[in-house]
């Protein structure tokens, strides 16, 4: 397993066999998140509206569908 060193700028160096595997070249923009003590690279999407579509088609589903949780609360504006 290829193995890097945080240098004394925060910088790491990726392995250049990782990197053409991907398809990465200088100047590729990448997001970095923490998943459980690891640390998640990935290689940014050229659109992020597309990338962050349909994220969030399921955060109502337990207020019974994003149409019915609408209905009711223009219910109350009344």
């Amino acid at each position: 397993m290829p193995q890097t060193i945080i240098s004394s700028k925060n910088q790491i160096t990726l392995p250049k066999r990782i990197l053409e595997e991907l398809g990465l070249k200088a100047g590729a923009k990448l997001i970095i998140r923490p998943k459980d003590h690891q640390i998640i690279l990935e290689a940014r999407p050229k659109s992020l509206t597309q990338a962050l579509k349909g994220l969030g088609k399921n955060a109502f589903k337990k207020l019974g569908g994003g149409e019915a949780y609408l209905k009711r609360e223009k219910a109350q504006w009344k």
